[in-house]
């Protein structure tokens, strides 16, 4: 019995790092409050930070064992916390609306859990993209120069395969996160947020090009 396509991407987006389900949660909350512990502490001890390997598997990534981890020396005066779905908020348990697809239900599932996660951050930076279409460059981007230099890398059709199975979180989380302002309901309501655009060079947009941003990607432009 063949699935269907939607069957299908859905199968395939927690086996390629990226979307809520791939990620190890409570070691990301235990290494956080680890980090925050040594603050208060009258002997502040070194902290083991996960890393991971982008490279690993041709390009697909894996964490590296442990024995390979950064070693932090205590107490860290700032921790950055990145990721790219870093901010989505699940849509279900809120009853706020459906879901855009059936494809994304366990993502949303798997987003209750990044709570746990938004509840030690301090503060918020959001850097703010006209489209999120241009991932798909900025990905092969990175891909090329690794094939170029012989490291582990994507192919240009697999780079396309890749990001297509974030498009749909892309398009259910990005906006609502975009449009949340300090003091409000998002995750670090009542929390510093800092938040810019940048275009496709990677360069800070001026108030225009911002403009032009949010009416595409909240899709009114």
């Amino acid at each position: 019995r063949r699935a269907s396509p939607a069957r299908a991407r859905a199968r395939a987006r927690p086996q390629v790092r990226g979307n809520p389900q791939t990620h190890d949660i409570e070691l990301c909350a235990s290494t956080l409050q680890q980090l925050r512990a040594q603050r208060q502490s009258a002997q502040p001890a070194s902290v083991r930070v996960p890393r991971f390997d982008k490279e690993a598997f041709s390009g697909r990534g894996d964490r590296l064992p442990a024995e390979r981890w950064a070693e932090v020396r205590a107490p860290a005066d700032v921790v950055l916390l990145e990721g790219w779905c870093l901010g989505f908020r699940a849509v279900r348990p809120k009853g706020e609306s459906e879901l855009a697809t059936p494809e994304l239900a366990p993502v949303d599932e798997a987003l209750c859990a990044f709570e746990h996660v938004y509840a030690l951050l301090d503060a918020l930076v959001v850097i703010q993209v006209a489209s999120a279409a241009v991932v798909f460059r900025w990905r092969e981007e990175a891909e090329a120069r690794a094939r170029r230099d012989g490291r582990g890398a994507m192919s240009e059709a697999e780079v396309r395969a890749f990001v297509e199975c974030y498009m749909p979180a892309y398009t259910q989380y990005l906006a609502p996160l975009y449009g949340e302002g300090e003091g409000g309901s998002g995750v670090c309501a009542g929390r510093p947020q800092l938040r810019f655009f940048i275009d496709e060079a990677r360069e800070p947009c001026s108030d225009a090009t911002r403009a032009a941003g949010n009416e595409l990607l909240l899709g009114r432009g």
